[in-house]
């Protein structure tokens, strides 16, 4: 009889302390957002996401500002080597259409002596 009556206890002691932790956890759920507001949680895990949010934005806008300048410096390098091409030319044509001077000599003027002579009659 004191057997059943110790089983009996044990029986009503585990099921009141299942009860009690069940109870605790409970409590602890249910108190959860409320300490999380007195610590300002809330409100800092927020703020945290919209700083994280903003942060992934400049990164994004700096990458492509960062592509737009190398697209820049690759075309400012390609108009730079055709403008120096087209200087070039220009100086070609304008070397080849002007006449020589008079009185210049056979070696500037790319005519040998007699056709000059010839030239001149």
């Amino acid at each position: 009889e004191l057997e059943g009556k110790a089983r009996y206890q044990q029986d009503q002691l585990a099921r009141l302390t299942e009860r009690l932790v069940a109870a605790e956890s409970d409590d602890i759920t249910k108190r959860l957002p409320i300490i999380k507001k007195m610590l300002g949680l809330d409100n800092l895990m927020e703020e945290n996401t919209q700083l994280t949010t903003r942060v992934n934005e400049l990164q994004r806008q700096l990458e492509e500002e960062r592509a737009a300048k190398a697209q820049l410096t690759s075309e400012i390098s390609t108009l730079s080597r055709e403008q120096q091409r087209l200087e070039e030319w220009a100086g070609s044509v304008a070397a080849a259409q002007t006449p020589p001077p008079r009185g210049a000599s056979a070696e500037h003027s790319g005519q040998a002596p007699a056709e000059r002579a010839a030239a001149a009659d």
